[in-house]
């Protein structure tokens, strides 16, 4: 079943506006100051984190691996 809480919505700036989640729920998912969120809006809004990009480092090491059999 999933968790549901409210959250308020945050002014900034001149006309911008944003939702703030606590830092414990960051660490859970590995979040950073910016990284992507998904938001869809389909008559209800879901926000929902990007997969990671790989590194440059970890896309070389794929490059390099031997085939797998």
């Amino acid at each position: 079943m999933p968790s549901v809480f409210t959250r308020s919505i945050l002014s900034i700036g001149d006309g911008g506006m944003c939702v703030s989640i606590p830092i414990s729920w960051a660490r859970y998912y590995g979040l950073k100051p910016g990284d992507k969120l998904e938001v869809i809006a389909n008559g209800e809004l879901t926000v929902r984190p990007l997969p990671k990009e790989e590194t440059p480092t970890e896309k070389q090491g794929e490059a390099n691996a031997p085939p797998q059999e």
